[in-house]
Protein backbone atom coordinates (compact mmCIF):
# COMPACT_ATOMS: atom_id res chain seq x y z
CA UNK A 1 0.00 0.00 0.00
CA UNK A 2 2.07 3.04 -1.41
CA UNK A 3 1.43 5.97 -3.86
CA UNK A 4 1.20 3.86 -6.66
CA UNK A 5 -1.74 1.73 -5.14
CA UNK A 6 -3.55 4.67 -3.71
CA UNK A 7 -5.85 5.14 -6.88
CA UNK A 8 -6.79 1.61 -7.01
CA UNK A 9 -7.28 1.50 -3.42
CA UNK A 10 -9.48 4.36 -3.31
CA UNK A 11 -11.18 2.68 -6.18
CA UNK A 12 -11.10 -0.59 -4.66
CA UNK A 13 -10.69 -0.36 -0.79
CA UNK A 14 -11.37 -3.63 0.02
CA UNK A 15 -8.73 -4.79 -2.45
CA UNK A 16 -5.76 -5.55 0.23
CA UNK A 17 -8.56 -7.51 2.06
CA UNK A 18 -9.44 -9.91 -1.28
CA UNK A 19 -6.08 -9.86 -1.63
CA UNK A 20 -5.03 -10.85 1.79
CA UNK A 21 -7.98 -13.59 1.66
CA UNK A 22 -6.84 -15.07 -1.76
CA UNK A 23 -3.07 -15.31 -0.60
CA UNK A 24 -4.59 -17.39 1.88
CA UNK A 25 -6.23 -19.41 0.00
CA UNK A 26 -3.44 -20.63 -1.84
CA UNK A 27 -0.83 -21.14 1.33
CA UNK A 28 -3.61 -23.25 2.98
CA UNK A 29 -4.06 -25.36 -0.06
CA UNK A 30 0.22 -25.76 -0.37
CA UNK A 31 0.97 -26.42 3.41
CA UNK A 32 2.25 -29.26 4.71
CA UNK A 33 -0.27 -31.75 5.49
CA UNK A 34 -0.65 -32.88 9.11
CA UNK A 35 -2.65 -35.64 9.96
CA UNK A 36 -5.85 -34.51 12.23
CA UNK A 37 -5.99 -35.56 16.35
CA UNK A 38 -8.93 -38.07 16.55
CA UNK A 39 -11.69 -37.20 19.29
CA UNK A 40 -10.28 -40.61 20.75
CA UNK A 41 -6.79 -39.12 21.86
CA UNK A 42 -9.38 -36.95 24.23
CA UNK A 43 -10.74 -39.75 26.31
CA UNK A 44 -7.58 -40.68 27.90
CA UNK A 45 -6.70 -37.36 29.68
CA UNK A 46 -7.39 -36.77 33.36
CA UNK A 47 -9.84 -34.32 34.32
CA UNK A 48 -7.35 -32.59 36.37
CA UNK A 49 -4.99 -32.30 33.94
CA UNK A 50 -7.07 -30.42 30.64
CA UNK A 51 -6.03 -27.16 32.48
CA UNK A 52 -2.68 -27.92 31.30
CA UNK A 53 -3.30 -28.74 27.93
CA UNK A 54 -2.00 -27.48 24.91
CA UNK A 55 -3.34 -27.94 21.15
CA UNK A 56 -1.86 -27.81 18.04
CA UNK A 57 -3.24 -26.64 14.73
CA UNK A 58 -3.02 -28.10 11.82
CA UNK A 59 -0.22 -26.33 9.57
CA UNK A 60 -3.13 -25.74 6.52
CA UNK A 61 -4.81 -23.38 8.34
CA UNK A 62 -4.97 -18.85 7.93
CA UNK A 63 -6.95 -17.18 10.85
CA UNK A 64 -7.77 -13.68 9.04
CA UNK A 65 -8.85 -10.34 10.57
CA UNK A 66 -10.50 -8.46 7.81
CA UNK A 67 -11.52 -4.79 7.65
CA UNK A 68 -14.08 -5.99 4.48
CA UNK A 69 -16.42 -8.72 4.08
CA UNK A 70 -14.65 -9.97 1.00
CA UNK A 71 -15.52 -13.08 1.39
CA UNK A 72 -18.98 -12.32 -0.31
CA UNK A 73 -17.34 -11.24 -3.63
CA UNK A 74 -15.05 -14.57 -3.69
CA UNK A 75 -18.54 -16.53 -3.05
CA UNK A 76 -20.44 -14.35 -5.91
CA UNK A 77 -17.56 -14.50 -8.00
CA UNK A 78 -17.15 -18.65 -7.65
CA UNK A 79 -21.22 -18.90 -7.84
CA UNK A 80 -21.13 -16.86 -11.63
CA UNK A 81 -23.62 -14.34 -9.88
CA UNK A 82 -23.04 -10.10 -9.88
CA UNK A 83 -20.04 -9.13 -7.40
CA UNK A 84 -22.02 -7.26 -4.37
CA UNK A 85 -21.24 -4.07 -3.22
CA UNK A 86 -19.59 -3.88 0.02
CA UNK A 87 -19.79 -1.44 3.19
CA UNK A 88 -16.77 -1.68 5.22
CA UNK A 89 -17.57 -4.18 7.87
CA UNK A 90 -15.12 -6.11 10.08
CA UNK A 91 -15.09 -10.22 9.29
CA UNK A 92 -13.04 -12.94 10.94
CA UNK A 93 -11.93 -15.97 8.89
CA UNK A 94 -11.09 -19.51 9.10
CA UNK A 95 -9.14 -21.06 6.34
CA UNK A 96 -8.25 -24.29 6.50
CA UNK A 97 -7.84 -27.39 4.47
CA UNK A 98 -9.46 -31.17 5.20
CA UNK A 99 -9.35 -34.00 2.78
CA UNK A 100 -7.28 -32.17 0.28
CA UNK A 101 -10.48 -29.35 -0.17
CA UNK A 102 -9.85 -25.67 1.30
CA UNK A 103 -12.66 -24.64 3.74
CA UNK A 104 -13.93 -21.11 4.85
CA UNK A 105 -16.04 -20.04 7.49
CA UNK A 106 -16.82 -16.36 9.05
CA UNK A 107 -15.47 -16.75 13.01
CA UNK A 108 -17.44 -14.56 15.39
CA UNK A 109 -14.88 -12.80 17.59
CA UNK A 110 -15.35 -14.75 20.35
CA UNK A 111 -13.75 -17.77 18.33
CA UNK A 112 -11.47 -15.81 16.88
CA UNK A 113 -10.33 -14.42 20.39
CA UNK A 114 -9.54 -18.61 21.05
CA UNK A 115 -8.18 -19.93 18.32
CA UNK A 116 -5.77 -16.91 18.54
CA UNK A 117 -4.81 -18.09 21.66
CA UNK A 118 -4.09 -21.76 20.78
CA UNK A 119 -2.27 -21.00 17.69
CA UNK A 120 0.15 -18.93 20.05
CA UNK A 121 0.36 -21.87 22.38
CA UNK A 122 -1.22 -21.08 25.64
CA UNK A 123 -2.88 -23.94 27.47
CA UNK A 124 -6.10 -24.84 27.72
CA UNK A 125 -6.98 -23.33 31.15
CA UNK A 126 -5.72 -20.05 29.48
CA UNK A 127 -7.76 -20.23 26.69
CA UNK A 128 -11.33 -21.03 28.91
CA UNK A 129 -10.52 -17.99 31.21
CA UNK A 130 -9.87 -15.66 28.11
CA UNK A 131 -13.50 -16.86 26.75
CA UNK A 132 -15.30 -16.43 30.52
CA UNK A 133 -13.66 -13.14 30.76
CA UNK A 134 -15.47 -12.26 27.49
CA UNK A 135 -18.75 -13.78 27.42
CA UNK A 136 -19.46 -14.72 31.44
CA UNK A 137 -18.39 -17.77 33.80
CA UNK A 138 -22.16 -19.16 32.89
CA UNK A 139 -21.40 -19.30 28.97
CA UNK A 140 -17.87 -20.82 28.68
CA UNK A 141 -17.62 -23.91 29.47
CA UNK A 142 -20.68 -24.78 26.76
CA UNK A 143 -18.71 -22.59 24.28
CA UNK A 144 -15.56 -23.87 24.62
CA UNK A 145 -16.87 -27.36 24.43
CA UNK A 146 -18.94 -26.58 21.55
CA UNK A 147 -16.05 -24.82 19.74
CA UNK A 148 -13.42 -28.08 20.63
CA UNK A 149 -15.97 -30.31 18.97
CA UNK A 150 -16.67 -28.53 15.87
CA UNK A 151 -12.84 -27.98 15.58
CA UNK A 152 -12.09 -31.65 16.21
CA UNK A 153 -14.71 -32.81 13.09
CA UNK A 154 -13.41 -30.23 10.97
CA UNK A 155 -9.67 -31.60 11.16
CA UNK A 156 -8.27 -28.38 13.05
CA UNK A 157 -6.18 -29.96 15.62
CA UNK A 158 -3.13 -31.74 14.83
CA UNK A 159 -1.95 -32.97 18.17
CA UNK A 160 -2.31 -32.24 21.82
CA UNK A 161 0.96 -31.98 24.90
CA UNK A 162 -0.19 -32.72 28.28
CA UNK A 163 2.08 -29.79 30.45
CA UNK A 164 4.59 -26.95 29.60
Amino acid sequence: RGPVAEPFSRRWPFAADLAELEWALVDVFDAPDAPPLQRAALAGIAPEAWSELRFALVPAHRLLALDWPVQRIRDAAHAGDPIPSLDPVASKLLIHRRDDLVWKRALSDTEFHALERIQAGLDFGSVCAAIAERIGEDGAAGFVAACLELWLAEGLIAGLVLGS
